[in-house]
C-alpha cells in the first residue's frame, strides 16, 4: 500500500510552468518530447511515449532540488 500512495503522489506532483526542460541531464530525444508536450504533471510525463522511468526519475530529482 506504501508504495501505491508514493507513486499516486508522484503522479500527482505539479511541474513548474516555466520549467526549462532543455537543462535536463537526459539524452536530446527525451528533453525534446518534454519540452514538447509540455506536461503539467509527472503522471501526464509518463504517459508520453518513449519517455523511461530513468527519464521521469531525473525530472522528480531535478524538480524537487
Amino acid at each position: 500500500m506504501e508504495q501505491v500512495e508514493e507513486i499516486k503522489a508522484l503522479d500527482d506532483m505539479k511541474i513548474p510552468q516555466d520549467f526549462d526542460y532543455k537543462k535536463l541531464p537526459l539524452r536530446r530525444e527525451a528533453r525534446d518530447k518534454f519540452t514538447k508536450f509540455q506536461p503539467s504533471t509527472i503522471g501526464e510525463a509518463s504517459r508520453i511515449p518513449g519517455i523511461a522511468p530513468s527519464n521521469l526519475a531525473v525530472l522528480v530529482s531535478t524538480i524537487k532540488k
